[in-house]
């Protein structure tokens, strides 16, 4: 569309051009450049100057571009180093090299018209469609001058609503490569219910802060890709870190300053047939909608135009954020993109298990997640661990005695080695609960029992959960995160021992909070998780946030309890897991800018408590079969009297999903029920809650 360059540098000298796709009512949102670009603005009135004299020279250049034929047929093809931050808590978010290769692919083909579907670019926007001669390769030399396969790994839980934070995790000169950072989600903060998939930093922004962010699962078009964008939405953040804007202004009929690009109404979704004509004056041809710069889907996008080729070729010809210098012969050599043979680097050891607790007599998996050079062999070293060492890539250890062990990997290849000790990495507990006598109540008065008792995970070694001595319901003493003092979206648990609660009938777990908020806005989240295995897996058992937790008006200062109307009481079932013999509960919280809370009075309590002589009874009289199944199930068993009975089937999140019998009498002798797949809701691990008189039992069911 025309270019109005003098309102444009007006505009963006003044500090008044401000974007934002949030300020259009319906529109979903996959990307938030300008927005971002909006707040980086409004902070620093320099970015504004920095990108109207950038603009200034834009129009220059592309006027000199368009006036020069040999401009357009130079073959200077640009070559950009890219390193690849993947920031990842050990999940499908830890992209492999080649799902990272392949997203390089997608840019290159997408950037130099190599394209599959090229040809499928109408013909109206034939003439326009652009070769941009620009070409992204990995790294093969970090800033240092070591050997690197242009990826790098950070474990960190910023990689959940992530902005600008992951940043400071990790970054390179963003003068000698365009840094890319790799997520597992990004946070939206407009307030609508569509999911953000990328961003990127134009041009003239912070140094800190330069580059691209993508969701791990739009990256490329294999591994966990989205194959509906085919791994378009970098080559889309890219346009934008190469200084262009979208495609419709983000406005009404808005103006994207490229002059063969027509004018659209807003953005796209889906695709359009042609001609999608609008109240734009863009008829005959209509909106470009196979556009990278609109947001239709990956299968309809596939071209650049040569008035958007120019304005990035703009932005790679000046100084502004060092762009000029990424495609400079001396930078090329110092990263290794100069097309130098690469060579084999030295691995980067890192590992991962599939779970850190378990019970003394179980076992875990270790994976090697090494990266940087490919190793072919390993040297594993499992302390309190049988076997104690291992040369295989994915070796299953056991562990048989309760104990909190290190664990020591050093991955190898031809070039060299690299160790990695994980300290205290796995916990083994003892199979049996470590309290016994129900109910049970802790208040944390006592010190010594707590730093036995219970685990704090602090992933990030920061503020984290704490026996604090100066405020509590019940005497002096609480569990306290320092939340007002914490960073945004970190995640900290608190672990309890295990208790043994096959005693109880009706099995529940009350709890004292006290929580304020620091504005109404605030959504920080508690949840409530059981385990039944020591830790090795966990089952959330309740969840709530922001205003659902605070116990006392929103306030700016620093929250601490003075008295007992500042506390509730939270009460949650644990009749799922009734007769369990080793339960565990975790109190995860995280930060969404929330003040301090505060957890006392752990009690696991219940209806009522069963004697052994009565357990045992039932015990060797119940039966049920066939388990697994995969249509209906018997249960059975034979009463020594009449009693009251209450069976009722649970599934695995703790949801009621049938009764059986509701508290009904039974008579002496032997009674069977059916239990149906098509009942219990399909198939699925099922939990059979049976209270029979005094006695109170569980069986587990499997539904195939």
């Amino acid at each position: 569309m025309r270019k109005i360059y003098a309102l444009l540098i007006l505009m963006l000298g003044t500090g008044l051009l401000q974007f934002s796709m949030a300020q259009q009512p319906g529109v979903q949102e996959p990307c938030i450049a300008e927005e971002m670009r909006r707040l980086e603005e409004a902070a620093d009135p320099e970015i504004s100057k920095r990108r109207a004299a950038l603009e200034n020279y834009t129009r220059q250049f592309v006027s000199e571009r368009e006036n020069d034929p040999a401009a357009k047929t130079s073959n200077a093809v640009k070559i950009i180093p890219v390193v690849v931050h993947i920031i990842h808590e050990g999940g499908t978010e830890n992209i492999s090299e080649a799902q990272v290769i392949d997203g390089i692919r997608v840019l290159n083909e997408d950037f130099r018209r190599l394209n599959a579907d090229a040809s499928n670019t109408h013909s109206a926007w034939q003439s326009v469609a652009a070769d941009c001669e620009v070409e992204f390769r990995l790294a093969q030399k970090d800033p240092n001058g070591n050997c690197t396969n242009g990826i790098t790994r950070t474990y960190s839980e910023l990689t959940n609503d992530a902005r600008n934070n992951v940043k400071g995790l990790i970054m390179w000169p963003r003068d000698k490569y365009m840094n890319v950072w790799l997520v597992k989600t990004i946070e939206n903060t407009s307030g609508g219910s569509g999911f953000i998939i990328g961003f990127a930093q134009f041009p003239g922004g912070n140094s800190s802060t330069d580059g691209v962010v993508v969701r791990n699962d739009y990256w490329g078009a294999v591994g966990t890709a989205n194959l509906t964008y085919k791994g378009r939405t970098a080559s889309h953040e890219v346009g934008h870190w190469l200084n262009l804007s979208h495609i419709w202004g983000d406005s009404n009929c808005g103006n994207d300053f490229v002059s063969d690009t027509p004018t659209h109404e807003t953005s796209n979704t889906g695709c359009p047939s042609f001609p999608h004509v609008t109240s734009c004056g863009n008829a005959p041809d209509g909106e470009m909608v196979q556009n990278y710069m609109d947001y239709t889907n990956g299968g309809c996008q596939n071209l650049f135009s040569e008035g958007q080729k120019s304005r990035m070729l703009a932005a790679l010809n000046s100084s502004t954020s060092g762009r000029n210098n990424l495609w400079s012969s001396s930078n090329l050599a110092a990263t290794g993109t100069d097309g130098s043979p690469a060579t084999l680097c030295a691995p980067h050891a890192e590992f991962s298990a599939n779970s850190v607790m378990l019970c003394a007599g179980d076992s875990i998996t270790f994976t090697d997640e090494s990266w940087n050079g490919t190793p072919d062999t390993w040297n594993w070293t499992f302390t309190g661990g049988s076997p104690s060492g291992s040369s295989l890539q994915s070796p299953t250890v056991i562990y048989n005695t309760p104990g909190v062990y290190n664990v020591t990997l050093t991955s190898s290849n031809a070039t060299g080695s690299d160790s990695e000790t994980k300290t205290s990495y796995i916990m083994v507990s003892n199979p049996a609960g470590q309290y016994g006598t129900m109910p049970f109540t802790d208040s944390f008065e006592n010190a010594a029992d707590v730093a036995n008792d219970w685990i704090f995970v602090n992933p990030d070694n920061g503020i984290g959960w704490e026996r604090y001595g100066s405020a509590g319901y019940t005497g002096n003493a609480s569990l306290r995160l320092r939340n007002d003092q914490n960073s945004a979206n970190r995640v900290d648990a608190a672990i309890s021992p295990g208790y043994d609660i096959d005693s109880i009938i009706g099995p529940k777990l009350k709890f004292r909070v006290a929580y304020a908020q620091n504005t109404t806005s605030d959504n920080d989240k508690l949840r409530v998780y059981v385990s039944t295995n020591c830790g090795a897996t966990w089952l959330l058992r309740t969840q709530k946030s922001g205003t659902q937790i605070a116990t006392v008006s929103a306030q700016a200062s620093e929250f601490t309890p003075t008295n007992a109307s500042q506390w509730k009481e939270e009460t949650v079932s644990l009749a799922p897991y009734a007769g369990s013999s080793n339960l565990r509960i975790k109190f995860e919280f995280t930060n969404d800018g929330g003040n301090n809370i505060f957890l006392d009075d752990i009690n696991i309590t219940g209806d009522g408590f069963v004697g052994l002589d009565d357990r045992l009874a039932v015990e060797m009289n119940t039966l049920l079969y066939p388990n697994p199944t995969d249509g209906s199930s018997m249960l059975r068993f034979t009463l020594p009297h009449a009693v009251e009975a209450d069976i009722r089937v649970f599934d695995m999140m703790g949801r009621e999903v049938d009764i059986i019998q509701n508290q009904i009498k039974l008579s002496a002798g032997t009674h069977q029920y059916t239990i149906n797949k098509e009942t219990a809701g399909g198939p699925g691990i099922y939990m059979i809650s049976i209270r029979l008189g005094g006695a109170f039992i569980t069986r587990k069911l499997v539904i195939q």
